[in-house]
């Protein structure tokens, strides 16, 4: 789905009321010989983010998603709080309701850096909270700290493999793959294009790189490389580079294929869909291949629990939701394939989301941007 305001295939679900079933294979294992997931976290410096080993176990009995799916008709709806376009979402839930009928979806858009300041409106306004909100690791501790999310809402116990379950109770939607993207009609050679991140600060390429204000992907390298490395790497990248500061990624990448800039950092399914529209790019997975996580949370005590469960069971699942936005917008809960033979950086323990949330303002600051 097209990111406007803000901006998957592990289990499948075969027709209403049949059970999950959970596809083997072999796993990445990390210097102690333990598969890298929500207990045991790779290294940073080999991490592979908690999406990207194939689950394994039991799968549930038919009786539980049927159980689930009656409770939610008896609730009704699903009330989604999330950055992804309404109208694409209400297309999404088109396909969950040929397996599942008899619900309704009501969605507001919110990025996931203002999931706070939405749901502590809501509170002290004495409005219904929703049911589910899309966010990022980095921006959840005041969040579970305020008891408004819910840190075990037992995905589980309906066959969702750990591999998709933050250690906060999320549950992984999408994961995005950083790349750098560039203009072919400008850069004729993609050799020349930088191979690794800290190569984007070199002087030869100032006046010719757009970047987000708002501190990603860099946040994300912070994990590698450290907060002081880390800033001073930004600081380089602005006093030799000085990027154009363009928020958003349709609009970077709008302005990068008409010729603006030749590089823009960007997420990997941004630059396809702009590749699907005719746009004149290219691009290359600089080292180390920077992924980020995009989660779904239930809130806690949420009027639609189940119908919120069961929905987002679906939307991250093969058969399901996965397999309806890896056609629509090339977004699934899986590692890309892309990344493969890459370095993988990224946060899935909460003193590595404390440290991105923590140099994430920084970041913004050295490069002279906005929030």
């Amino acid at each position: 789905m097209a990111r406007r305001m803000l901006d998957k295939k592990w289990i499948a679900i075969v027709a209403a009321g049949a059970c999950l079933a959970a596809a083997c294979s072999s796993s990445p294992t990390n210097s102690a010989g333990q598969t890298p997931g929500p207990s045991n976290p790779a290294p940073a410096s080999q991490q592979v983010s908690s999406g990207t080993a194939a689950p394994t176990g039991a799968s549930p009995a038919a009786a539980d998603l049927q159980s689930l799916y009656d409770a939610a008709k008896a609730e009704g709806k699903i009330v989604l709080s999330g950055g992804e376009d309404p109208a694409e979402m209400q297309t999404a839930f088109a396909e969950f309701s040929k397996t599942y009928p008899g619900l309704k979806l009501e969605t507001s858009a919110v990025n996931p850096d203002g999931q706070s300041t939405a749901l502590n409106t809501a509170k002290a306004a004495g409005q219904p909270l929703p049911d589910i909100i899309q966010g990022r690791l980095e921006f959840m501790p005041s969040l579970v700290s305020a008891g408004f999310i819910d840190a075990n809402p037992g995905w589980a116990s309906y066959g969702v493999p750990s591999s998709i379950i933050s250690n906060d109770g999320g549950l992984i939607e999408y994961q995005s793959l950083y790349v750098l993207a560039y203009n072919k009609n400008v850069i004729k050679d993609a050799s020349t294009v930088p191979a690794d991140w800290q190569a984007l600060a070199d002087p030869k390429w100032k006046g010719q790189v757009s970047v987000d204000p708002r501190g990603f992907p860099f946040n994300v390298l912070a994990v590698s490389l450290g907060e002081a490395a880390t800033l001073d790497y930004v600081k380089k990248l602005s006093s030799d580079v000085k990027p154009d500061l363009v928020k958003g990624s349709t609009a970077g990448l709008t302005k990068l294929s008409a010729g603006a800039e030749s590089l823009r950092p960007a997420a990997l399914e941004d630059v396809k869909t702009q590749l699907a529209k005719g746009a004149p790019l290219g691009y290359v997975v600089p080292e180390p291949a920077l992924i980020q996580d995009t989660l779904w949370y239930l809130t806690s005590n949420a009027p639609d629990k189940n119908a919120a469960l069961l929905f987002a069971i679906w939307f991250t699942s093969a058969d399901g939701g996965q397999a309806f936005t890896a056609k629509q917008d090339n977004r699934t809960n899986q590692l890309p394939s892309e990344a493969s033979g890459k370095t993988i950086v990224t946060y899935t323990t909460p003193a590595q989301a404390a440290l991105v949330a923590k140099v994430t303002p920084e970041i913004v600051t050295a490069l002279g941007g906005g929030s």
